[in-house]
């Protein structure tokens, strides 16, 4: 069953740096790096933890990850090193300047921007899992950089930062899976990402140097499989539910079709799905227990269909009395009108002429 990932979320600490946009494409703008941990108050924090879990948690347009790169110079790598150390203050503060200095050389293109690095580490779900996050927002007015003390600290408004239209635009998310102290292998660390333009895969491919680049993920392998089982659990959860009438039932069925087969869209989910299509709250909140139950994420999917195949192509519609029809699925729309009489009886209109009895 599916669960909520940042259930129970804690904030023990922060980091924050700034990285800049690149001057000429061999060599990175030195990042400024903070030498201490910020100091949030508690509803700062809390507003913080809020906007994390709304791009991360349940049924948001996070993506679950695999972990590709696992080198020295990885962030999965410094990610162990810091989860297999004391996890001091210094040594998270010195994780962050490794991951914000590992981005910056990621950004390898004038046209990647610069931004404010937060970095986030504490614990989730009922084991008290630790997690680290990995922040870039878009660098507005309200950032200040002061020298104190010999050292360059980067001043944070809490009040721009924090406010709802302020852009978290990147983030990553790993959580460890094992017992402390013992060997962390990458199939026990959860990874997710959550990309603000990641609407299209034009945008998807755009952010393929923070994703791949800097985290070292990729798209899980299994995409196709679970691109199925959300079609035909979705088809089989509309065609089995009591409550939902006959035609509505088709009418469902054609938007869980185009919604698919969108080619706009790189990704599915079904709370997306369930929002645009099921007007009824409570047919909608069982559809999402229901598929939850049955394992499916209800974060981001990256969207496959090489396994579905004929569930695309063609309508098979059954009725009372033994009786079928079948439709070519690109043109059901537009040849076949299907409703529901006061008296529980269907009317299908068919526009076309009939040509033969097989």
């Amino acid at each position: 069953m599916d669960v909520n990932v940042l259930e129970n979320m804690i904030i023990n600490r922060v980091a924050i740096h700034q990285i800049y946009k690149r001057e000429n494409t061999q060599s990175i703008v030195p990042p400024t790096y903070n030498n201490e941990l910020s100091n949030l108050d508690y509803d700062a924090i809390d507003i913080l933890k809020q906007r994390v879990t709304k791009a991360l948690g349940n049924k948001s347009h996070a993506i679950r990850m695999e972990i590709k790169e696992t080198n020295e110079d990885s962030i999965f790598c410094q990610l162990k090193d810091f989860w297999l150390s004391e996890r001091s203050d210094a040594d998270f503060l010195q994780l962050s300047k490794k991951m914000t200095l590992k981005l910056a050389q990621a950004q390898t293109s004038k046209a990647y921007p610069g931004g404010i690095i937060i970095v986030l580490e504490g614990t989730v779900q009922e084991y008290n899992k630790p997690f680290v996050v990995v922040i870039k927002a878009e660098k507005q007015a309200g950032f200040s950089i002061e020298e104190q003390d010999g050292a360059m600290i980067i001043k944070l408004f809490q009040d721009l930062l924090l406010m709802p239209h302020q852009r978290l635009q990147k983030m990553g998310l790993f959580i460890n899976n094992t017992v402390r102290n013992r060997e962390i292998k990458t199939e026990e660390v959860d990874a997710y990402i959550f990309d603000s333009n990641t609407d299209t895969s034009v945008a998807a491919a755009k952010a393929n140097y923070f994703y791949e680049g800097f985290l070292g993920l990729d798209f899980k392998r299994d995409s196709d499989v679970l691109t199925q089982e959300f079609f035909e659990l979705t088809k089989l959860f509309i065609n089995m539910n009591p409550n939902i009438q006959g035609d509505k039932k088709v009418d469902l069925v054609t938007a869980l079709i185009s919604y698919v087969k969108c080619g706009t869209n790189q990704f599915i989910n079904a709370d997306d799905f369930a929002q645009s299509f099921i007007q009824d709250a409570t047919i909608r909140d069982e559809y999402i227990e229901k598929l939850s139950q049955r394992g499916m994420p209800t974060t981001n999917i990256r969207k496959d269909l090489s396994m579905i195949g004929k569930g695309l192509k063609v309508r098979n519609l059954e009725f009372e009395n033994s009786i079928k029809l079948q439709v070519p699925a690109e043109e059901f729309s537009d040849i076949v009108n299907v409703t529901e009489n006061l008296d529980g009886n269907t009317v299908v209109i068919i526009r076309g002429q009939m040509l033969k009895e097989k």
